[in-house]
């Protein structure tokens, strides 16, 4: 006689094609192996996206201000949070699709699942334990149905982020419109608002209405057909056409106190994740034992970020002044001065405010001939700049340091550029110090920023 417990051929493999297959007696197809090499290889490519999208938003992020910024940080925040939810639902699968494996192989090695007369427990325990623990088919059906559900259920998130950033797009557009043909260019932010509520409200108010007086309407009169008017218009802008179909299929099949903490669970999950990622990003939030370390060295820190030599490469600074080099061997040190239209732009207005901006803001065609600035304006921009961020080496302060405007060829930077002579300066360690653009809405006692300062040797 046989042991039970002894495992065939056929009933150990798991993708085995015969009738007492495993997989195959509960409904489920042969495709786990390409499930799980799918989710790997997916999971493994999302998770290079982040830092590329980082990278443009800083690329951007030197160029833009005002509205353009808001757009461009939303659309960064949205396209973060559906790059989030897509690694953690492929990463979730893999994990509960490997989870599944190990229960299906279970199930074949040992059919008969638990049994009780050789668990050396206590009576009590046993018999608790023999009513809760579900049986290894019901495990194995609970996990398939995850894995099949899981996707649809991350899509339905992703879709709201990415409907959300397109929404926000075509809203731009048409506000931008408006505001240029109608406005002359002002209130382009009010518009854009109101373009914003006049698309979401019937969204959110025909449901409540319809909900409470829809029962009483007849259909034949004008108010039934405004409601059912407002009701379709919603549905064409809010795109259900593409997820409808799936986030109704799985609110009304699950339960509502386990889908609604869920989905609350998943958009806090992704949202946190996505706040301490930037956090981290900007050195908001760190770890560490490294207790005799300055969190900020000042004068006596040597940052490889001031170098353009010891810059990583495919990452942006928009606000950090550079030199070549942190030992200089040529006969200038090349001091670039990045641009960033967030803070300059409202200090520049006020000190600058005789020279003008010396082009439009906006959407620019370069097909378009822009209109000449005002004589002199260039250079005064030049001189304001220098202003704001004076420079002094080894205490002295560089008066006649000759500026120019300049693109960074690395990363596109706007900024300005001076050079500044070697000739006569001592062999050894020098301190180069840069004011730094003040905050254009300084939180109340808040202290100015500190200079950049550089060191470089000779």
């Amino acid at each position: 006689m046989t042991d039970d417990t002894a495992p065939s051929a056929s009933s150990v493999s798991l993708s085995s094609a015969g009738p007492e297959a495993p997989a195959e007696r509960f409904g489920v197809r042969q495709t786990w192996e390409l499930e799980m090499l799918i989710s790997g290889a997916v999971a493994f490519a999302l998770l290079q996206l982040p830092s590329a999208v980082d990278q443009l938003y800083d690329r951007l992020d030197s160029h833009f201000a005002g509205n353009l910024f808001d757009a461009l940080f939303i659309a960064h925040y949205y396209a973060k949070l559906a790059l989030y939810t897509l690694i953690l639902s492929f990463l979730i699968h893999l994990a509960a699709r490997a989870y599944w494996v190990g229960l299906v192989g279970l199930e074949a090695v040992f059919p008969q699942g638990v049994r009780w007369d050789k668990v050396r427990q206590g009576p009590i325990t046993r018999r608790l334990y023999e009513e809760r623990l579900p049986s290894l088919p019901s495990m194995i059906v609970r996990a398939d149905n995850f894995c099949s559900m899981i996707f649809s259920f991350s899509f339905t998130i992703v879709f709201v982020f990415v409907f959300s950033i397109f929404l926000a797009g075509l809203l731009g557009i048409a506000a931008l419109a408006i505001s240029r043909l109608f406005l002359g260019g002002e209130q382009l932010g009010m518009v854009f608002k109101i373009l914003v509520l006049l698309v979401l409200l019937p969204g959110v108010l025909t449901p409540l209405l319809d909900k409470a007086i829809g029962a009483r309407l007849d259909p034949a009169r004008r108010p039934a057909r405004l409601l059912r008017a407002l009701t379709a218009f919603s549905y064409r802008a809010f795109f259900m056409d593409l997820y409808g179909t799936m986030t109704m299929t799985m609110f009304s099949n699950v339960r509502k106190r386990a889908i609604y903490p869920l989905f609350f669970v998943a958009f806090t999950t992704v949202i946190g994740l996505f706040l301490v990622s930037e956090m981290a990003r900007s050195r908001q939030l760190s770890a560490g034992s490294d207790v005799y370390m300055p969190a900020e060295g000042g004068a006596l820190e040597i940052n490889p970020n001031h170098y353009e030599s010891q810059r990583p490469e495919g990452v942006v600074f928009p606000r950090l002044p550079s030199i070549q080099s942190d030992v200089i061997a040529d006969p200038y040190v090349k001091l670039f001065i990045p641009y960033y239209p967030r803070y300059h732009n409202p200090v520049l207005a006020q000190r600058c405010a005789g020279a003008g901006p010396l082009q439009e803001a906006g959407l620019r065609f370069e097909k378009r001939s822009p209109s000449a600035p005002p004589a002199g304006a260039a250079e005064q921009v030049l001189r304001c700049l220098a202003e704001i961020h004076r420079v002094t080496l080894d205490g002295r302060p560089l008066q006649d340091l000759e500026f120019h405007f300049f693109t960074h060829p690395g990363d596109g930077v706007r900024g300005i550029l001076g050079y500044i002579p070697t000739a006569g300066l001592a062999r050894g360690s020098h301190l180069l110090q840069v004011e730094a653009v003040p905050r254009p809405e300084p939180e109340k006692n808040e202290r100015p920023p500190d200079p950049y300062r550089i060191r470089f040797w000779l």
